[in-house]
């Protein structure tokens, strides 16, 4: 398990971590990254602040197992 960490996060605002291939990872609501099988999935982080949503950008995650 690891954390997806955000740099210059505002105070107020709340996030949301989305996994695109969910067979091989999982995302908490906290941004905990959990593998689940062998293989390369992408997580899109947003950013909801002053009633705007907005995509901050995306991690690539490797899982070897």
């Amino acid at each position: 398990k690891k954390p997806v960490t955000i740099a210059n996060k505002k105070k107020g605002a709340s996030y949301t971590f989305r996994a695109d291939k969910k067979a091989i990872i999982s995302v908490s609501k906290k941004g905990i990254v959990t593998g689940r099988k062998t293989g390369t999935a992408k997580i899109t982080v947003r950013e909801k602040y002053k009633g705007k949503t907005r995509t901050l950008g995306t991690v690539k995650v490797k899982v070897k197992k």
